[in-house]
């Protein structure tokens, strides 16, 4: 089941953060009380969501980020994705896919002009730019980061 995560129970996101920070090496970890300092303003504000992915039981699978802002230039209101991860174990089911087509579905709600897609090149580059192209996307921009160690 694809619902987004609400307000009270936003610490449960923990288990997201945590894999996919050790997974991707992520510079500076996952920070439960910057998620939320970050993330709770935009979702109380409707300026964005956290979409997860359960299973009947309860267990989170996965969770993909969305804030919803205006492009800079034209002024189009754009549904920009900040992180999608589904948990290795389920992997092999339809939660990603599910999480992609919510992220999809929440932009047309607002009649979003223009979907950004973003991946890390470490996590499966080569498969998530021919399903981004499958669905319409095309290759428009390349981020390059620079961490600053202290």
């Amino acid at each position: 089941m694809i619902r987004p995560l609400q307000l009270h129970e936003i610490a449960r996101i923990s288990t997201i953060g945590d894999e996919f920070s050790a997974e991707a090496d992520y510079p500076g970890g996952f920070s439960l009380d910057r998620f939320c300092k970050v993330w709770a303003p935009l979702i109380a504000s409707d300026r964005g969501e956290v979409l997860i992915a359960e299973t009947n039981e309860g267990e989170l699978a996965g969770a993909i980020g969305v804030a919803f802002i205006e492009d800079g230039f034209s002024g189009h209101p754009v549904a920009m994705e900040s992180f999608w991860y589904v948990r290795k174990q389920f992997r092999s089911t339809r939660a990603g896919l599910n999480l992609f087509f919510g992220f999809e579905n929440a932009g047309r709600a607002r009649k979003v002009k223009k979907y950004v897609m973003v991946h890390l090149v470490a996590l499966g580059a080569e498969k998530l730019h021919a399903f981004y192209e499958s669905q319409g996307y095309k290759l428009t921009e390349q981020t390059f980061v620079k961490v600053v160690k202290d």
